[in-house]
C-alpha cells in the first residue's frame, strides 16, 4: 500500500527553510535550550506565513504552540533569549523585530513601516494658502455644487488638498475623485504654472483609467492652462524606475523624484513595500494626493495601508476654520460621519476625507443600495434583497438551484454573446471588438474549482472556438494556443513591449489571416504585438476580483465558489459589485455568501502605532 504524502504550497516550503535558517543563525551565535529553539522556529515559520497572507506582522498572542497557551511574557522573553530578535530601537542585522505590543516582524517588513510613517508624519503638515486667490477659484469651479445645507465634499476635499502637504482621499465608485483631482490640477495650474505634477497608479491599466477621466474633464480648464495638464500616468515601479526589485529603484530618498505635486488613483492597491518605497522617493516638500476607497480589496502582497490611513475621518478646529475660509461653509460635528471627531485619535488628523455622496448610483439604484449596504455590514438588508428581485438590474443565481447550476454555462457564455458576434462579423474593427468586450466580465473569487478563473476561461475559450469551427473562421497561429478573440492579460511587465503586468489584449487576424495581440495605446489607437513576443499571459474573459480593480464594466457576473475559502470577505464582495456600472450578476451559494459577507479582511499591522509614536516623539 503506497504511503500517503502531503504536498506543501511554495509559501510554506519557503516558511519552513526560513524559520531552519533562523535557528541555525541564532544557534551560531549561542546555544539554544530545545524550548528556546522550538518557539523560534514557530514564530519564525508563522511570521514568514502572516507575511504571505498579507499580514505586515505576527501577533504573539496569535503563535499556536500545538494549543498549549504559553504566556506570552515567556515567549518574548525565549525570542529575545535566542540572540536574533531584536527591539525596535535598536533593530541591528536581527532577522526578526519585536515591538512593545507583541508584534513580531521580519526586519525588512519593520523597516518598510518605520520608513513609510517618517514620511507621513513628515508630509502631514499644513501648507501656506492664499485665500483670497483661491476662495473665487474654488467658488467657480463648484458653482454648479452649491448647498447652504450640507457640504459640498469635493470643494471640501479640493480645499484641503490646497492646504495639506498630504491628503488621502476615500470613496466609492462614482463619488467624484476624479472630478476632484481635476479640480485640484485646475488650482494649482491657476496658482503655480510651473508646477512639476506627476499622476501615478499601481497599474498601467488604473494609471490609464485615471488619464482618460482627467481628459474627459478638460472643459474644467481653460484654454490657457490645458497645455500644463498632465499628458501621461505612470505604474508606480515605471515612475520610480524599478526594473526588477523595489532596492535597485532609480528613485529614493537619495535621488527623489523630479516633481512636486504626486496624485495616486487606485491607492487602495498599493501594498506595504511599495508604498514604503514610493513615499521614499518624495522630495522634502512634495504634495501627495492618494486616491482610492477604503471598503476596497486591499493589496495582493502584504499590507493595507490605505485602508489603514483613511479609516478616521476627523479635522481639528483650526483646519475647518481655513475650510470655512477656503470654501464658505462651516463644518461642525454633525457633518463629518465619524462619530469620534477628535483630530488627536487619528493616525493622519487632517489628512483625510471621505467622499460620501454618490453622483453615479441613485438612492433607488440597485447596485448602489447593494453596495451601501455590504459596505455597512448590513448583511440582513443585502440577503433580503438579493432574494426579493425586484431590481432586474440586480440578480442573484443561487447555486444550491438545480436548474440554475444545469444552466451555468449558458448563463457564462450570454456573457459574451454580443462579443462573440463582433469577432465573428467584424474582427478587422479593433476598437469596435476592444469597445464591445469591455462592456462586461466575469469576476471569480478563487482561480481553481468549477466556478474559478481557470474553469470559466476553458468553458468560453471552447465557446469562441466552437463557434469559428462552425463558421470556418480564418486564422491560426503555429503554436496553436492562440485564436481570434481571445482576450489575454500580461502577467509580467516587459518594459522593451511597454507591456505591464495586467495589461489585457486581444488577438485578432489581420488583412492576411495571420493572428497578432492588439493593445490599445496609450494615445487612443492600437498597437499589435505579435504572439510569440508575449511569453507570459492568460486567457482572460474572466478575472479574478483582485485583478479587476480599477476596472469598470457595463455588466458584471461575479461568481463566488461552492464551498467557503480564506479568500472571500465582505470586501471581495463589494469590490467585485462596485466594478459594475449597470447591471450585476452574482452565482453563489447561500451559506457560502452569507459567510464571506460575515467575514472582514483585517490585516495585522503596525502602521498606526509607529506614526503615533514618531508623532508623540517629535511632539
Amino acid at each position: 500500500m503506497r504511503k500517503p504524502f502531503f504536498t506543501e504550497s511554495p509559501e510554506q516550503s519557503l516558511a519552513r527553510a526560513f524559520a531552519e535558517h533562523i535557528v541555525s543563525w541564532a544557534r551560531q551565535t549561542r546555544e539554544l535550550d530545545d524550548p528556546v529553539a522550538n518557539t523560534l522556529k514557530k514564530a519564525a515559520w508563522q511570521v514568514s506565513m502572516a507575511v504571505s497572507s498579507g499580514d505586515s506582522c505576527l501577533l504573539l498572542d496569535d503563535l499556536d504552540e500545538n494549543g498549549d497557551k504559553t504566556d506570552v511574557g515567556i515567549i518574548r522573553q525565549m525570542l529575545f533569549d535566542s540572540g536574533v530578535v531584536a527591539t525596535p530601537d535598536l533593530p541591528g542585522n536581527c532577522p526578526l523585530v519585536l515591538d512593545g505590543e507583541n508584534r513580531l516582524y521580519l526586519h525588512r517588513y519593520f523597516g518598510y513601516e518605520q520608513t513609510l510613517a517618517e514620511c507621513l508624519v513628515r508630509l502631514c503638515q499644513p501648507r501656506e494658502i492664499d485665500t483670497k486667490l483661491l476662495r473665487p477659484l474654488l467658488d467657480s469651479l463648484f458653482s454648479q455644487n452649491k448647498s447652504d445645507k450640507t457640504p459640498d465634499w469635493q470643494k471640501m476635499a479640493t480645499a484641503l488638498a490646497l492646504r495639506q502637504s498630504l491628503l488621502i482621499i476615500s470613496g466609492g465608485p462614482g463619488t467624484g475623485k476624479t472630478t476632484t483631482v481635476a479640480s485640484l490640477l485646475a488650482c494649482i495650474l491657476e496658482t503655480s504654472p510651473a508646477n512639476r505634477i506627476m499622476l501615478a497608479a499601481p497599474t498601467g491599466k488604473a494609471a490609464k483609467r485615471m488619464l482618460d477621466s482627467i481628459s474627459q474633464r478638460l472643459d474644467l480648464f481653460p484654454l490657457h492652462m490645458q497645455p500644463a495638464i498632465p499628458k501621461e500616468a505612470f505604474t508606480i515601479h515605471r515612475l520610480l524606475g524599478i526594473t526588477d526589485n523595489l532596492s535597485n529603484a532609480r528613485y529614493h530618498r537619495g535621488n527623489p523624484l523630479p516633481c512636486e505635486t504626486l496624485i495616486v488613483d487606485e491607492a487602495s492597491m498599493l501594498d506595504l513595500a511599495l508604498a514604503s518605497t514610493l513615499f521614499a522617493a518624495l522630495p522634502e516638500n512634495a504634495r501627495v494626493i492618494l486616491l482610492g476607497d477604503k471598503d476596497q480589496l486591499a493589496a495582493v502582497e502584504a499590507g493595507s495601508v490605505f485602508s489603514e490611513l483613511s479609516s478616521r475621518f476627523v479635522l481639528s478646529g483650526s483646519c475647518r476654520d481655513d475650510l470655512e475660509a477656503l470654501t464658505g461653509y462651516r463644518l461642525t460635528d454633525s457633518d463629518l460621519p465619524d462619530a469620534e471627531n477628535d483630530a488627536s485619535g487619528a493616525p493622519l488628523g487632517d489628512s483625510v476625507v471621505w467622499l460620501m455622496k454618490n453622483y453615479r448610483f441613485s438612492e433607488s439604484s440597485g447596485i448602489g443600495r447593494l453596495a451601501s449596504d455590504i459596505r455597512d455590514k448590513r448583511i440582513a438588508e443585502v440577503i433580503r434583497f438579493l432574494r426579493e428581485q425586484n431590481d432586474p438590474l440586480v440578480q442573484w443565481l443561487d447555486m444550491d438551484d438545480t436548474g440554475v447550476v444545469s444552466g451555468f454555462g449558458k448563463t457564462v457564455s450570454e456573457q459574451f454573446d454580443d462579443y462573440f458576434n463582433v469577432v465573428r462579423e467584424n474582427p478587422s474593427d479593433v476598437r469596435l471588438v476592444f469597445d464591445v468586450f469591455n462592456r462586461s466580465r466575469i469576476l471569480c473569487a478563487v482561480r481553481e474549482g468549477p466556478y474559478g478563473v481557470n474553469a470559466v476561461n476553458r468553458l468560453l475559450a471552447n465557446a469562441i472556438l466552437k463557434m469559428q469551427a462552425d463558421g470556418n473562421q480564418a486564422g491560426k497561429n503555429l503554436r496553436e494556443k492562440w485564436f481570434a478573440g481571445q482576450p489575454v492579460m500580461v502577467r509580467r511587465n516587459d518594459y522593451v513591449l511597454k507591456l505591464f503586468n495586467g495589461d489585457v489584449g486581444i488577438v485578432l487576424p489581420d488583412a492576411a489571416g495571420n493572428l497578432s495581440v492588439y493593445f490599445p495605446d496609450e494615445d487612443g489607437s492600437f498597437r499589435s504585438v505579435p504572439p510569440s513576443r508575449i511569453s507570459d499571459f492568460e486567457t482572460s474573459f474572466a478575472m479574478t476580483v483582485h485583478q479587476s480593480q480599477g476596472s469598470e464594466f457595463d455588466s458584471v457576473l461575479l461568481l463566488l465558489p461552492s464551498e467557503p475559502s480564506r479568500v472571500l470577505s465582505r470586501e471581495l464582495i463589494y469590490t467585485g459589485i462596485t466594478r459594475a456600472r449597470s447591471k450585476i450578476t452574482m452565482a453563489s451559494r447561500l451559506p457560502v455568501l452569507l459567510e464571506s459577507l460575515q467575514h472582514d479582511s483585517a490585516r495585522r499591522s503596525g502602521l498606526v502605532k509607529r506614526i503615533f509614536e514618531i508623532t508623540t516623539c517629535s511632539g
